[in-house]
């Protein structure tokens, strides 16, 4: 298992290689003593994963995947 430990300072984006992680974060206006708290999750490739907090303690979801964008495609109801 790899072990990742990021700063509360913003990180808009990790790479994280696909396995079994142990992440360690420290959530913004929390103090921690020993060390920040650690979150361990399988990572799977191809996905997105969001790293947030919930009561000073890392939390990690799997992100849905985007929409594709359809707007710039005129309909076809307006062409007539």
């Amino acid at each position: 298992m790899g072990n990742y430990y990021f700063p509360s300072a913003p990180v808009k984006l990790a790479y994280i290689a696909p396995g079994e992680r142990a992440i360690g974060y420290s959530c913004p206006g929390y103090i921690y003593v020993d060390g920040p708290p650690t979150v361990v999750q399988a990572f799977e490739g191809g996905k997105r994963y969001e790293l947030s907090c919930r009561g000073g303690k890392p939390v990690i979801r799997v992100q849905a995947p985007k929409a594709p964008n359809n707007s710039s495609k005129a309909d076809a109801s307006d062409a007539a």
